[in-house]
């Protein structure tokens, strides 16, 4: 059964040059790693509810496959109505 789970996160990047654009490369060149080393805060979440619609997800979610599956994307499992 397909879950919808939101995670809110916290990051503290530091910009040596001092500018947002600086920040936010930083940010996505390290986002994932840092979630995965527990280098940033949970601020909400996880809160944990049934997917009812491809409208809850973001457009890129929908094309992605689910975690813990192998097959098709999101997009995909709700065409084919899971």
């Amino acid at each position: 059964m397909l879950k919808r789970i939101q995670v809110t996160y916290e990051f503290c990047v530091d910009a040596p040059g001092g500018t947002d654009e600086e920040a936010l490369e930083i940010f996505r060149r390290q986002h994932a790693l840092a979630i995965q080393d527990d280098r940033c805060g949970v601020v909400d979440g996880p809160v944990v509810t049934p997917v009812m619609s491809s409208l809850e997800f973001q457009e890129n979610t929908l094309d992605e496959v689910p975690l813990g599956s192998l097959d098709y994307t999101l997009r995909e499992r709700l065409a084919r109505g899971e």
